[in-house]
C-alpha cells in the first residue's frame, strides 16, 4: 500500500487538474462544511471543553445567598457579615474567599488610566489555586483587621504600563491618590468570574487585586451591613465531599443565621453551583445546538461531493473495467479511489482551516460579552486534531457510495456500452436519488430552523425596551475618594459637569444614572406608607436607579403621570421618587399613584411619588420587566455614575467634548 501511495497521489492530482470545474465545486463544498465546523468547534472547545485556569477547578463552587422559595432561580451575592459567619462555621470547604469589583484611577509615569479591579479576601488566589507569575500573593493576615497597602497587578497591566519590568515588585503605585506597593504579578491566563446579572457569570480580566480591607477602611458601613449583598463567594470543596453534602451543611448554617438575624436573613438559604456549570450553563445549549447545525451543513457538503463523485466515476466506468480486465483487484481499485477522496478531503480541510482562522479572528474581535471565555477562542492543538479528523471522516463518507458502486465493474456491459451509457446504471441512479433526497431533507431542516431563529431574532429586535438608544453616547465617571469623599463634593462636581455639558453644541440632553439599563441593577425593598410591613421574605423588591433631572429626556423614556425631577429636588427639599408603570399597577392597580408615599430604606423618611414613567428593560430584552423606582441624584449622591448624552447628530462627535 505504501509503495502504491505515491503513484496513486500522482494520479489523483492529475485527475483534479483534468477536471477543474469538478475540483472547484467539490473543494468549495468541503471548505465551507469543514470550515464552519472547525470555527464552531473552536468556540465550543474554548468555552465548554477547556478547563478553567485554576488548580482542580472541579472542586470550586459559587456560594450564593438565595431566597428559600426560589433556590433554583435567583442567586444573590452575600453580605460581608454573613460571609464571615459562613467562613468560620463551615467544615466542608478547604478554603473560602470573597471578592467584589470596583474602579481605580492610576496616576504617575504616564497618562492617568482607569483600572478595573477586584477587592479580594487575602486567601483568594489560594482558594482558586493560582500562583502569581512574579512576586507573591497576599499574606494571610492582610485584610483581617487593618487595611493593607499592597496590590497585585495583572499581566496585561504589567506589560502595557510597565513594559514587563521584572523589578516592578516592591515598587510603589499611586492609585486613587493613595500609595500602594506591588507585591505580585498575575499569570497571563488569569481571569476572574463576574456575575453580570442574576444567575449569569462571565469571565473577565482585571487590572488589579486589592485587599478587601481597603474597602473596609473607606466604606465601613457598607462592609459591616448584614443586609448589603455585594460579595461574590467562591469556595473549594474538601476532597471526598460532594456538592449535595456541602450544600446541606451550608443550609444548616443559613438556618442558624435566619434565627439569629430575622430582619435581614429571613427566608434566605445557601445555594451552591459548580464554577464551570455557572459560567457555561446558560450558553451550553446554544453552542451544542449550533454544533449540531453545522454538522448538518457538513453532511450536506458530503452528499454534494458524493453526488459529484458518482457522476464523475460513472464517466470513468470504462477505465475501471479495463484496469480490472488487466488484472487489477478490487482492493487495488479501492485504494486508488480512496486516495483520490482523501486528497480531496485533505485539500478541502486545509481550505476549511483557513476559513476557520478568519472566522475565529472575527469572533474574537467581536468580543461577544454574553459568551464566556470567547477571547480564548483560537486554532490550537485540539482544534487542529478536530479538523484533521473530520477531513478524514468526510473523505470516507463522501467516497463510500461511489467507491462501492464502481470497484467491481460489470466488465461485459462497461466495455460494450462505453462511456456514453455507463452513467445510466440503475443502481447509480438510485444512489444519486437517495443522496439528493438526503440533501433536501437536511437542507429543509436547517432552513426551517434558520427561519424560526430569524423570526425569534426579529421579535427580539421589535421588543419595546422602554427607551431609545439612538443618538445616545454614554461614559462612566468614577470620582476618586481622595478628592471627592462627601455628598456635597459629589453634588458639586456633578452640577458643574452637567452645566458645562448641556451648553455644548450638539448636546440635546445631558444626564446621569448610577446603572444603565441592560447593565444590571441594584435591588431594594420598598414599603407603602400606612400599610403594614410584609413578612420577611415577601417584601416588594424593585430595581433602584439614581438619576439626574434630564435622564428621562436623554433616554427618551415617556412620562405617563405627574412630573420628572427638577433642580429643586435637593437634599433640603422633601424626598421624592418616580416609579415605573408596572410598580404603580402592582401597588395601586388602576388608581393614580402620584402623591402616594413609599419607603425606600428603613432609615430614610417616606418619599412622595411625583411621577410614573414607562417600564424599561433593565436586565435584557428577553427578560421580564422588573418594577423600578428612580431617586433624584441630589438626594442620593454617589461617586460613580454614567453620563448619558443625547446628540442632535453623530453621538461619537461628543466624545472629545466629554
Amino acid at each position: 500500500m505504501l509503495r502504491n501511495l505515491i503513484p496513486d497521489l500522482r494520479v489523483a492530482f492529475r485527475m483534479l487538474r483534468k477536471k477543474p470545474g469538478f475540483a472547484i465545486a467539490a473543494l468549495l463544498n468541503l471548505a465551507l462544511g469543514i470550515g464552519v465546523n472547525t470555527a464552531i468547534f473552536s468556540v465550543v472547545n474554548a468555552v465548554l471543553l477547556q478547563p478553567l485556569p485554576y488548580t482542580e477547578p472541579s472542586q470550586l463552587v459559587f456560594v450564593w445567598d438565595t431566597p428559600g422559595d426560589k433556590a433554583e432561580k435567583l442567586t444573590y451575592p452575600v453580605s460581608s457579615p454573613n460571609f464571615r459567619d459562613w467562613q468560620e462555621n463551615n467544615n466542608v470547604f478547604g478554603s473560602m474567599s470573597a471578592y467584589s469589583f470596583d474602579y481605580f484611577n492610576l496616576v504617575g509615569r504616564d497618562k492617568p488610566e482607569r483600572l478595573f479591579a477586584a477587592y479580594v479576601s487575602p486567601n483568594f488566589l489560594t482558594t482558586l489555586g493560582v500562583n502569581p507569575a512574579l512576586g507573591r500573593s497576599f499574606s494571610s493576615s492582610e485584610g483581617q483587621s487593618s487595611p493593607s497597602d499592597e496590590v497585585i497587578v495583572s499581566s496585561g497591566l504589567w506589560k502595557r504600563r510597565f513594559a514587563s519590568d521584572p523589578q516592578l515588585v516592591g515598587q510603589p503605585l499611586t492609585i486613587n491618590g493613595r500609595a500602594f506597593t506591588v507585591v505580585g504579578v498575575l499569570p497571563p491566563e488569569f481571569q476572574i468570574p463576574r456575575q453580570v446579572s442574576l444567575g449569569v457569570v462571565a469571565m473577565d480580566d482585571v487590572d488589579l487585586l486589592v485587599p478587601i480591607s481597603v474597602l473596609a477602611s473607606t466604606e465601613p458601613a457598607t462592609v459591616n451591613e448584614r443586609g448589603r449583598h455585594f460579595l461574590t463567594a467562591v469556595a473549594r470543596v474538601k476532597p471526598g465531599i460532594g456538592i449535595e453534602q456541602a450544600g446541606s451543611a451550608m443550609t444548616a448554617i443559613a438556618r442558624g443565621l435566619e434565627q439569629r438575624y430575622p430582619d435581614t436573613n429571613a427566608n434566605f438559604t445557601v445555594h451552591l453551583v459548580p464554577l464551570h456549570e455557572q459560567i457555561t450553563g446558560r450558553i451550553r445549549p446554544a453552542l451544542l445546538l449550533l454544533l449540531v447545525a453545522v454538522g448538518l451543513v457538513l453532511l450536506i457538503a458530503c452528499s454534494n461531493v458524493a453526488n459529484l463523485l458518482l457522476a464523475r466515476y460513472a464517466v470513468r466506468q470504462k477505465e475501471f473495467a479495463i484496469r480490472a480486465a488487466l488484472g487489477a483487484r478490487g482492493g487495488r481499485l479501492l485504494q486508488q479511489l480512496l486516495t483520490e477522496s482523501l486528497l480531496l478531503g485533505l485539500i478541502g480541510g486545509g481550505l476549511g482551516l483557513l476559513l476557520a482562522l478568519l472566522a475565529t479572528r472575527a469572533l474574537v474581535a467581536s468580543n461577544f460579552s454574553d459568551i464566556p471565555r470567547i477571547l480564548q477562542t483560537g486554532v490550537d492543538g485540539p482544534v487542529l486534531g478536530f479538523t484533521l479528523l473530520i477531513s478524514l471522516v468526510t473523505s470516507v463518507l463522501f467516497a463510500l457510495a461511489p467507491t462501492l458502486q464502481y470497484i467491481r465493474p460489470n466488465l461485459n456491459n462497461a466495455l460494450k456500452d462505453g462511456e456514453r451509457t455507463a452513467g445510466a446504471a440503475p443502481l447509480s441512479k438510485r444512489l444519486r436519488n437517495i443522496l439528493v433526497i438526503t440533501e433536501m431533507a437536511l437542507a429543509l431542516m436547517l432552513l426551517v430552523g434558520a427561519g424560526l431563529l430569524i423570526r425569534s431574532f426579529s421579535r427580539v429586535l421589535a421588543v419595546d425596551m422602554g427607551f431609545d438608544p439612538r443618538n445616545v453616547l454614554t461614559a462612566e465617571i468614577f470620582l476618586p475618594p481622595d478628592k471627592y469623599s462627601t455628598p456635597a463634593q459629589f453634588i458639586g462636581f456633578h452640577g458643574s459637569l452637567m452645566e458645562k455639558l448641556k451648553n455644548e453644541p450638539g448636546v440635546e440632553s445631558a444626564a446621569t444614572v448610577n446603572i444603565l439599563p441592560l447593565k444590571g441593577t441594584r435591588t431594594i425593598s420598598i414599603g407603602v406608607e400606612g400599610q403594614p410591613d410584609p413578612p420577611p421574605g415577601h417584601e416588594v423588591m424593585v430595581s433602584q436607579r439614581i438619576v439626574s433631572p434630564a435622564y428621562f429626556s436623554a433616554m427618551a423614556i415617556p412620562l405617563r403621570q405627574g412630573r420628572v425631577f427638577t433642580d429643586h429636588d435637593t437634599a433640603r427639599s422633601s424626598p421624592v421618587v418616580i416609579i415605573s408603570q408596572s410598580l404603580a399597577r402592582k401597588l395601586w392597580g388602576q388608581e393614580n399613584a402620584v402623591g402616594q408615599r413609599v419607603t425606600t430604606s428603613a432609615k430614610a423618611p417616606p418619599s412622595e411619588i411625583v411621577g410614573v414613567v414607562d417600564d424599561v428593560k433593565e436586565a435584557g430584552v428577553e427578560d421580564a420587566t422588573n418594577p423600578e423606582v428612580y431617586l433624584p441624584y441630589q438626594q442620593q449622591p454617589w461617586p460613580v455614575f454614567t453620563l448619558v448624552l443625547r446628540s442632535s447628530g453623530d453621538p461619537k462627535n461628543l466624545a472629545g467634548i466629554i
